[in-house]
């Protein structure tokens, strides 16, 4: 096997890593045209109602009721607004888009549309290719079925600012194991990416090893910004048919078995016949695990893999860190990992959509140090 760790470049001055906001009093008027919402618009609502036709949930004020039902209805291109409020899990949803023309499922309120069931296999079971989950938050709390919380098959699937936790909590540790989000290839999928996720206490309060924060399985799947905490198995485990995966600026810690684990075994490949290879790891912060180093198993471990800047169980000075969680995770001006990174496959922005600046800090959040200039009083604005 071969693994390659690249060095740390040089950090640019902070001058250069500073935001700077330029406040102006009363100086500019915005003229704003409204915009009509596309013709591939549909919305979905607690309040709604499933016997509405398709052009009648393009409309607010007559949304749909349920997820199922936009997925029975719309076709590629469609995004699919889904309001505030609980709706019941367990369901799978398998109309496909497309590369160009993805289907957008969105919780207009990031976390306000709220996933939770008693039944189901997983939370959100994704079969469809070039699928987009934006924005739910899904709660598997006191569920006893659930494996996943969100399952995405489909290839070009993308899984993003969700919050999946307490999931499997009173299931064991059984070997089949099971996920906070799970990226599968067993159907085929690949290039699923998962990214701005917050994903934690998937599992049982003890170490598991079964049961991770994130799953990859698909190959070729981008994983960025996501922070996993407080799984009884690893932050993000990668196996089967994982290869050119890109596990990019992730903050992960106190996980009960491990940080991150890659590699397989010959036994347990599904869709490909050559072992793990060429996954990249980068600019991730692992910290209080049990285990935190980057491992590489199985006796399909694979070759050409790269590690380059990640802190490794070295204290990344968070604003407040609290291991269970609730903390605030974003970084001190004196922690070590502001400006650490490489931009090498490096995503442009942070889990809140920050800009990366310059050299990348490691882990979910890049530092902002921002600076309030005033204007000069006779300062004229011409439109």
């Amino acid at each position: 096997m071969n693994i390659h760790i690249l060095n740390t470049p040089e950090p640019l001055n902070q001058a250069t890593h500073t935001s700077v906001s330029l406040s102006i009093a009363c100086a500019l008027a915005l003229i704003l045209s409204p915009t009509a919402a596309s013709a591939l618009d549909y919305y979905v609502s607690t309040t709604g109602s499933d016997t509405y036709t398709s052009t009648q949930a393009q409309n607010p004020a007559t949304p749909w009721k349920t997820i199922l039902k936009a997925d029975r209805s719309v076709t590629a291109g469609a995004t699919i607004h889904v309001g505030a409020g609980s709706y019941t899990g367990g369901f799978t949803t398998s109309k496909s888009g497309s590369a160009t023309s993805p289907i957008t499922y969105i919780s207009d309120t990031q976390w306000g549309a709220k996933i939770k069931g008693t039944s189901g296999t997983s939370g959100w079971t994704s079969n469809g290719a070039y699928v987009t989950i934006n924005g739910f938050e899904v709660d598997g709390t006191g569920n006893t079925t659930w494996k996943n919380g969100i399952y995405a098959t489909g290839t070009g699937d993308k899984v993003k600012r969700n919050h999946v936790h307490h999931v499997m909590n009173n299931k064991g540790c059984p070997s089949n194991g099971g996920s906070g989000i799970n990226t599968e290839s067993w159907y085929g999928g690949s290039a699923i990416d998962v990214t701005a996720n917050l994903v934690h206490d998937i599992g049982p309060a003890n170490q598991c090893q079964y049961i991770h924060g994130i799953y990859v399985i698909a190959p070729g799947g981008h994983i960025y910004n996501n922070i996993t905490y407080s799984n009884s198995g690893y932050g993000i485990h990668l196996w089967h048919d994982d290869r050119n995966e890109f596990i990019v600026n992730n903050t992960v810690f106190n996980n009960r078995t491990g940080a991150i684990i890659h590699g397989a075994d010959l036994a347990d490949l599904y869709s490909q016949t050559t072992c793990a290879h060429d996954n990249y790891f980068a600019n991730n912060i692992l910290y209080d695990n049990a285990n935190n180093n980057i491992l590489l198993v199985g006796d399909c471990a694979g070759s050409n893999h790269v590690l380059a800047n990640n802190l490794i169980g070295t204290n990344p000075q968070f604003v407040n860190y609290i291991r269970t969680g609730g903390g605030d995770y974003h970084l001190l001006a004196t922690s070590p990992a502001l400006q650490a990174g490489t931009l090498l496959n490096a995503p442009s922005d942070d889990i809140n959509g920050q800009a990366r600046i310059g050299n990348p800090d490691l882990g979910a959040y890049e530092y902002l140090n921002t600076v309030v200039l005033n204007p000069p009083a006779n300062l004229r604005i011409v439109l």
